[in-house]
């Protein structure tokens, strides 16, 4: 499977070559769609509830040991700070991700990122939501720092932009729509969404391991 899409990585390159200059030079010095076909080791098959392509990815946690790190003094920022930026992102979830609001917006569902990479302080804050008299309120997540994906730059949250403005009420058919079109979207490009979760999050997609706990 992997030498196939190698071999087709190198077409592709010629390919885009002799089409663009630009996009040449762009995509000659690395082949990517193999360094991504590379990171799974479970061939593209059909999702037995889906006719839509799935991976399951495998190590993903060890990648995103390796292969990342988070920016420069990110890890001193405190509880309060929440960041939407998808820059922050490990670059294989950040290309699946920004796939998926593409086809989301081609299909008519707007989306807003509201939390990409979080800080340790902040996934231990919102674990004691709920938790501790000090954080009141409901559970909002079971997994404490570094047992979350958010915190390796592999999961984000989402919510659609309703009538001009974000939405998380799902009581709302219009917003109840755009998130399962979020989640069809999601497991089309080997994403886990949050929407199948116990503890329901609609907005959350994730390229995940089985290391990860919930969020």
């Amino acid at each position: 499977m992997a030498a196939s899409i190698k071999v087709a990585s190198e077409k592709l390159g010629k390919a885009l070559r002799s089409a663009s200059p630009v996009l040449g030079a762009i995509f000659a010095p690395v082949p990517f769609v193999w360094l991504l076909a590379s990171s799974f080791n479970e061939p593209v098959k059909k999702s037995d509830s889906e006719n839509t392509l799935w991976r399951k990815p495998t190590g993903t946690l060890e990648i995103a040991r390796s292969t990342f790190s988070m920016p420069a003094g990110f890890t001193q920022r405190g509880e309060s700070h929440i960041n939407n930026n998808p820059d922050d992102l490990h670059p294989e979830f950040k290309f699946k991700l920004i796939e998926v609001i593409n086809r989301l917006e081609e299909k008519g569902h707007r989306f807003q990122i509201l939390e990409t990479l979080r800080s340790q302080a902040r996934q231990n804050a919102l674990y004691e939501q709920g938790r501790t008299p000090e954080k009141p309120g409901a559970i909002v997540t079971g997994a404490r720092a570094n047992e979350s994906a958010h915190q390796f730059g592999l999961a984000a949250d989402l919510a659609p932009v309703v009538s001009g403005a974000v939405s998380l009420d799902t009581s709302n058919p219009a917003t109840l729509k755009a998130f399962e079109a979020l989640g069809r979207e999601a497991q089309a490009q080997g994403l886990v969404w949050g929407g199948q979760w116990k503890m329901l999050d609609w907005g959350h997609v994730e390229l995940r391991s089985e290391s990860f706990g919930n969020r």
